[in-house]
């Protein structure tokens, strides 16, 4: 194949190798605000991070809030959530006094969406924004909004408190709990991100096994994974290391589990489904935050990891699996927010598709559509992973892709020329299944660079439909066993060709055939080969086998 037909990457393919390298989520208005609010161990009535002040003030939209909610209209909630902790932060510290009002009235201009449950809420928000409500009043800000608005929050937050208490392990929690109680641990984790991030804080913090598993993920689904070998394998090389030692950055979160447990058996790494043991059981998933949030990317990634069972004995994943997708399917019966329109499609695609009915290249073309370029996400804030989905990845895949469609239509044209030249369309007797046989070979070896594998798949799946109808159409078992009988109810049904032509044409097809598949067999040293050394020593001893009964003119039943 043509290398010249392939996509031109534009540098897009060294740009995206770096992001594996580099993977970096957008500054954390709220989790920033948070940090900001942490007083200094020498004295109470200065912050220990500035930094965080300053940025704060630094980074105020024009109509008086922060946070990211202007990329989506329904991230109001998110916008409030944010904004609100901003202005307890400057409140803290009495700075950008002057400012105030104007923060204040943004809160109060969306306050009738407080309520509102078919927006994005941040994880937390009926529980967390009633608290900083009150936490303002402390501080003697003005509330902005409707006693009778409050009242519902804190009853709706006091009615959840009932079931669970505590919440989350981040930026800002860890933020929070500094600010009541100095711990020399959490004033380091802060100031190591703070080293890190400049001003302002991520909503999560370390994320690298997590961000670099949905990179994998990304530049599989989208079928381009085949340009970024070396990089997957560096990735998945150091995610299996982490697996083996047990580190808490996989074995603490189950969307980080499940996904390092699924990416790795199927990239054939030794990993045991003994580690998603407790979360087979559903009680035990229930007592987690994730449980407790009602997680719904979460299970979906458990039910995902749930069907990559290799042996019988594998019970773990049958209840994993189990309870899974009756949480799922309710999730989706009730009409659940699940956080975007996508989420919920997909949530309905692994219910009806399970990981193993798919066809790739099916599978790429979907993810390509439902590609989220901004990748916009809402945890306890809405964030964004700028380093792993961006646009160029986007054009990058959709050229790809548009590439090897031309590149499969050019197959299958030289599939029916090949059917044409050696006269297998002449033959009355025989379905002409060309189309439907490439169809199968191209959504099971969709790489460009199979070009010989297609080819060699796809005139023998013909062969074999060809020999199939030669003897279907003669009838019975019993005149089956006489070719020659076979071959006059042919003759006689068609009259096109005759009996010798017959036999000759199929006999010369047939040995053309086996001569090429006999090359790729034996040119076993070639560079770039496309076919493995395992399968190529099989197929040779398989191949001698046949090829002495065939010589030999045997016959069988």
């Amino acid at each position: 194949m043509d290398c010249a037909q392939y996509p031109k990457s534009n540098g897009s393919i060294e740009r995206i190798k770096e992001q594996f390298q580099k993977i970096q989520l957008s500054p954390s208005s709220y989790d920033t605000a948070w940090v900001a609010m942490v007083p200094s161990p020498l004295s109470s009535k200065n912050p220990c991070f500035p930094d965080c002040v300053d940025w704060i003030l630094e980074n105020q939209h024009s109509d008086g809030s922060w946070g990211l909610h202007h990329f989506h209209p329904s991230l109001v909630k998110d916008g409030l959530f944010s904004t609100l902790a901003c202005i307890l932060a400057l409140q803290r510290w009495k700075a950008g006094q002057k400012h105030v009002k104007k923060r204040l009235e943004y809160i109060e201009s969306k306050s009738s969406h407080l309520m509102d449950e078919q927006l994005w809420s941040p994880i937390g928000y009926d529980i967390i924004f009633p608290g900083m409500l009150e936490h303002a009043t402390s501080l003697s800000i003005k509330n902005p909004l409707d006693q009778s608005k409050i009242d519902s929050m804190l009853w709706k937050r006091d009615a959840k408190l009932r079931k669970n208490g505590s919440l989350f392990n981040s930026p800002s929690t860890t933020a929070a709990a500094l600010m009541h109680q100095y711990d020399a641990k959490a004033h380091h984790y802060l100031h190591s991100l703070l080293s890190n991030f400049g001003g302002s804080v991520p909503t999560a913090y370390p994320l690298d096994v997590l961000a670099h598993l949905r990179t994998v993920d990304m530049v599989e689904k989208f079928g381009i994974a085949r340009y970024f070998e070396d990089e997957i394998r560096s990735v998945l090389d150091r995610v299996y290391g982490c697996w083996l030692m047990n580190d808490e950055g996989i074995f603490l979160d189950p969307t980080t589990l499940a996904m390092a447990f699924r990416i790795l058996r199927m990239n054939g790494y030794d990993v045991s489904p003994n580690c998603l043991s407790q979360l087979s059981d559903a009680n035990y998933f229930n007592n987690t935050l994730e449980g407790y949030l009602k997680d719904v990317n979460a299970v979906s990634e458990l039910y995902k990891a749930s069907q990559v069972k290799i042996l019988p004995n594998e019970e773990c994943l049958d209840n994993l699996g189990s309870w899974s997708r009756m949480f799922l399917k309710q999730a989706l019966t009730t009409n659940q927010r699940l956080g975007n329109r996508v989420a919920l499609e997909e949530v309905e695609y692994i219910l009806n598709f399970p990981i193993w009915s798919n066809l790739d290249r099916l599978e790429h073309k979907r993810h390509i559509e439902n590609f989220n370029a901004g990748n916009l996400c809402v945890l306890k804030t809405s964030y964004k992973c700028d380093t792993i989905n961006n646009n160029d990845i986007l054009r990058f895949t959709r050229d790809d892709f548009n590439t090897c469609q031309s590149l499969y239509r050019e197959e299958l044209q030289n599939l029916e020329n090949w059917v044409k030249e050696n006269k297998l369309d002449q033959l009355g007797f025989a379905r002409q299944k060309q189309t439907y046989i490439y169809f199968a070979v191209a959504a099971t070896l969709f790489s460009p660079e199979m070009f010989d594998a297609h080819i060699s798949w796809a005139k023998n799946g013909f062969l074999a439909t060809i020999v199939d109808d030669f003897f279907d159409v003669g009838g019975s078992r019993e005149e089956l066993v006489n070719l020659i009988s076979l071959v006059e109810k042919i003759l006689h049904s068609n009259g096109s060709n005759s009996e010798e032509e017959v036999k000759q044409e199929m006999q010369r097809v047939i040995d053309s055939s086996r001569t090429e598949l006999l090359r790729m067999v034996l040119l076993l040293q070639q560079d770039g080969s496309v076919v493995p050394r395992p399968c190529k020593d099989l197929f040779w001893k398989a191949c001698r086998a046949v090829h002495l009964f065939y010589m030999t003119k045997c016959s069988g039943p």
